[in-house]
């Protein structure tokens, strides 16, 4: 029997069965086709961006059951399906479910508008510990992912990642740097101030870590992820 989870709930424990698995889109990609004078056809520049993708299950939920599914069915969470459990989406359900009643008091069914991120993140994604400069960390998959950095350390210090060089000022045990959300902390403490340039990403297939300075070490949370 097809399965779902969402916010690390599954439909089986709800009493949902899925009669309609959704289709599984690959994102579009962001971008304009340019003409160029003299040129045949266009150029595709990108942004180096996906659009969200939409996935839309169909359920049948038992008639005893419609309050418990209706709880569970709103927010947001990872989404997951059985035909790839090792990976998830990361999914909202921001516009309204319509649960349509079946006659005879049958039960209901309805169509559940996922709202996901362009990307499949993987579960179980490896830390990477690093102590020496010029390490090589291979991204496996085909997709750049925005990895969790954690620098332990003290005073100023300068790291390059991919091409990507950030600094470090002023640190008094290592702060972590958060790819995705932008944003560079320690605890509660916000710590944007102190570091200046770009927020690095682990392109597909090797990424060389140099660091120097102050910077003892680094453990990256890779938080691999496909199309």
């Amino acid at each position: 029997m097809n399965y779902m989870a969402f916010a690390g709930v599954n439909n089986l424990q709800t009493g949902a069965i899925i009669t309609t698995m959704p289709n599984f889109p690959v994102p579009a990609e962001r971008g304009e086709a340019v003409e160029i004078a003299g040129r045949d056809g266009t150029v595709w520049k990108s942004e180096g961006s996906y659009d969200d993708i939409s996935l839309v299950p169909t359920l049948y939920i038992p008639p005893e059951k419609i309050q418990v599914v209706r709880a569970w069915l709103t927010g947001e969470g990872e989404l997951e399906f059985e035909q790839d459990a090792a990976s998830y989406y990361k999914a909202r359900i921001s516009g309204g479910v319509e649960y349509t009643p079946l006659d005879f008091n049958a039960g209901y069914q309805a169509s559940i508008p996922f709202e996901c991120q362009p990307f499949r993140y993987v579960r179980s994604a490896p830390t990477v510990s690093i102590t020496a400069s010029g390490t090589v960390v291979i991204n496996p998959h085909t997709v750049f992912s925005e990895p969790l950095i954690h620098i332990y350390g003290a005073g100023n210090g300068t790291m390059t990642i991919g091409g990507v060089t950030f600094t470090i000022t002023n640190i008094v045990n290592g702060m972590l740097i958060d790819c995705e959300a932008k944003e560079a902390y320690s605890g509660a403490v916000a710590l944007n101030d102190r570091m200046a340039g770009g927020f690095p990403v682990l392109a597909a297939g090797e990424n060389t870590i140099i660091f120097s300075g102050g910077i003892g070490q680094v453990d990256i949370e890779t938080r691999w992820r496909m199309l």
